[in-house]
C-alpha cells in the first residue's frame, strides 16, 4: 500500500505526533524523549517541552526528582533524556561498525583511521577513559585533561590555542553516553557527572532500528538519507538497520515512509491552527527535510544558521516567522519577533503574546515586552 498526501498533511501529522496541541500533562511522558530534546546553555529545551504540555513549570521542576537528565547523545550534542531510556538509547546509539563510527566524528574519524585505530575501538576507548576518570562532577576542561592522557596518542590532537594535547572533542562528545556520563542542568557551565545508573559500555549497537522508527513516527515520513543526516552517519548505514513494518507514502511525489501506527494520525491529523514559539532546538526543527518544513531558501536561511539561530514562530500550520528572547535572565525581557509576510494580524498578534508569557513563566521573569518586525 502506498499513501498519496500533499506537505500540508505532513505538516499536521508531525504537530500532531510531536503533541504542540499540548496534550501532555508531565515532560518526561512525552514522546518527544524517545529521541530526547536536544538543549543548550539557555534553556531551550525546557521551552519546548512547555509548548507540548499544558500545565506550567521551570526548569527546577523539570529536573527535580531526577527522571529528566541531560546528557550527550545524538551527533555528540546536548540533550534532556529520560534517564530511565538511557541504557537502551546508549546500545542504540552504539556505531553499527568502524565506518559509521568514522563518519559519525566527522574530520576527528579520517585522523583516527589514518592514525591506525578503528572508528569502534577509539569510541570504546575513549568511553572506558571517560568513566574512569569521571568519578565525581568535573569541569569539562578537567575532565578532557584526564581522558587525555589515559587514550593513545592517536586519539589525540595538539591544540595551537592553548598548547597543549586533547582527546578529539567529537569522540569526547559522542562516546559520553555510553560511559555513562551527565551534564549537570544547573551549572553555569559544562560540568560532567557520573551517572551511579549506568550500565556497561555497549559491546556492539543493538535496537537502532527502534531508534529508526522513534524518527519515523515524530518526524515522518522521511527517507533513509534524512534520517541518516539526523544522526550523523550516512544512508548506507542506516539501510542495513532499516526497521521492518513500514508503509510508503508518496510527499508531493517522492518516495518516503511512516512506521505503520501512523498512517491513520497521517490522514486523520487535524490542521495545527494553534500558535507556539518554538525554541532554536525544538523538536519539530530538527527534522532534516527542511525544505519541506519551510520551502523559501531564503527563509530558511533566516531560521537555521550556523551559530546563534532564531527560534520559529509556528502558528496556522506554518512557520511564519522567527523570534529572539534578550535579558531572558533579568527581570524585564524582551521578545523581538521577525515575520515573512508583513505584520500579523489582531488575533495572531494575541496569541504571540499568550505564548510569550509561559516563555516567562518557563524563564522565571517578572515581565515580557513582545516587540512585532515585519
Amino acid at each position: 500500500m502506498v499513501i498519496d498526501v500533499g506537505r500540508d498533511r505532513v505538516l499536521a501529522y508531525r504537530a500532531a505526533a510531536q503533541e504542540l496541541a499540548r496534550t501532555g500533562t508531565e515532560p518526561e511522558s512525552l514522546r518527544v524523549f524517545r529521541l530526547g530534546v536536544q538543549d543548550n546553555q539557555s534553556g531551550a529545551a525546557v521551552l519546548a517541552l512547555a509548548a507540548r504540555c499544558s500545565g506550567t513549570f521551570t526548569s527546577d521542576d523539570v529536573f527535580d526528582g531526577g527522571r529528566t537528565v541531560r546528557t550527550w547523545s545524538v551527533r555528540g550534542a546536548p540533550h534532556l533524556h529520560g534517564r530511565a531510556e538511557l541504557p537502551g538509547l546508549a546500545t542504540a546509539l552504539w556505531p553499527l561498525d568502524d565506518g559509521d563510527a568514522e563518519t559519525r566524528l566527522g574530520s576527528s574519524g579520517r585522523a583516527v583511521r589514518k592514525a591506525g585505530v578503528s572508528g569502534t575501538e577509539a569510541f570504546r576507548l575513549v568511553a572506558a577513559a571517560m568513566r574512569d576518570t569521571v568519578t565525581e562532577p568535573m569541569t569539562k576542561g578537567d575532565a578532557s585533561a584526564g581522558v587525555s592522557r589515559r587514550v593513545p596518542d592517536a586519539l589525540k590532537y595538539d591544540c595551537r590555542t592553548c598548547g597543549a594535547t586533547h582527546v578529539y572533542g567529537s569522540l569526547f562528545q559522542n562516546a559520553a553516553l555510553a560511559a555513562g556520563i551527565l551534564l549537570d542542568p544547573r551549572a553555569s557551565g559544562t560540568v560532567l557527572l557520573p551517572d551511579s545508573e549506568a550500565g556497561s559500555i555497549p559491546g556492539e549497537a543493538r535496537g537502532t532500528d527502534e531508534l529508526i522508527r522513534a524518527y519515523l513516527r515524530l518526524h515522518g515520513p522521511a527517507t533513509p538519507e534524512t534520517v541518516a543526516d539526523f544522526f550523523g552517519t550516512r544512508a548506507d548505514r542506516i539501510r542495513r538497520v532499516w526497521p521492518e513494518g513500514l508503509t510508503e507514502v508518496r510527499v508531493a511525489g517522492s518516495a518516503a515512509w511512516l512506521d505503520d501506527s501512523g498512517t491513520e494520525e497521517l490522514r486523520s491529523a487535524p490542521p495545527f491552527e494553534e500558535v507556539r514559539l518554538l525554541p532554536p532546538t525544538d523538536p519539530f526543527l530538527q527534522a532534516r527535510d527542511r525544505s519541506l518544513l519551510l520551502p523559501d531558501e531564503s527563509r530558511r536561511k533566516e531560521l537555521w544558521k550556523s551559530l546563534n539561530s532564531p527560534g520559529a514562530v509556528f502558528a496556522r500550520g506554518e512557520i511564519l516567522g522567527t523570534w529572539r528572547l534578550r535579558g531572558a535572565g533579568r527581570k524585564r525581557s524582551e521578545l523581538r519577533t521577525s515575520w515573512f509576510e508583513g505584520a500579523p494580524d489582531s488575533e495572531l498578534r494575541s496569541a504571540v503574546e499568550r505564548e510569550a508569557e509561559r516563555v516567562r513563566e518557563v524563564n522565571g521573569v517578572e515581565e515580557v515586552r513582545v516587540v512585532f518586525e515585519e
